[in-house]
């Protein structure tokens, strides 16, 4: 008999102590920075993203290195891509992220020394305004006076789709 309490014992301090050994809940409200200002674009998969993620990989951007046809075919269609060419001023470097939603998202700038000379732009243009005439204007290829009306256009989507950085 004596066996029996001791052995019971334990199952109904349990049975007992269980109620207040319950997980209790924690609010965790986000770390926000009031010293950060400038504003992050939100980050949203692609289709192609997802699909990868699915299958454990990642998809790395293409890198088209200096040649302007590699990066122009990945610049319409909006793929993840890197373009990098040598000037006397530094290096320009133009880089697709992707796209997210209907939106295309690229951004570019000169370096010299892996430090941003001046300004760069970070964009994200609507996909259906993706075109030869946009990819030749960032290579300020659209000047000229027979290209007036061009050159308006693609400012005009630049001053409404892209910001500095």
């Amino acid at each position: 008999m004596k066996k029996a309490i001791l052995l019971a014992l334990p199952l109904i301090s349990i049975l007992l102590l269980g109620s207040s050994c319950e997980p209790k809940k924690v609010n965790i409200e986000p770390i926000v920075d009031p010293s950060v200002t400038r504003e992050i674009a939100p980050s949203v998969p692609t289709e192609r993203e997802e699909d990868n993620k699915n299958r454990g990989t990642i998809e790395q951007p293409i890198s088209c290195g200096s040649d302007r046809t590699c990066f122009m075919n990945q610049f319409l269609e909006c793929q993840p891509s890197e373009f990098r060419i040598l000037t006397s001023a530094g290096e320009k470097q133009l880089t697709v992220a992707g796209l997210a939603g209907n939106h295309c998202y690229f951004q570019g700038g000169l370096y010299k020394d892996g430090v941003l000379m001046g300004e760069g732009l970070s964009c994200s243009v609507p996909k259906n305004l993706m075109s030869d005439n946009l990819f030749n204007h960032f290579f300020k290829q659209d000047g000229g006076e027979s290209q007036e009306d061009i050159k308006a256009e693609q400012d005009r989507i630049e001053a409404d789709y892209c910001s500095q950085i």
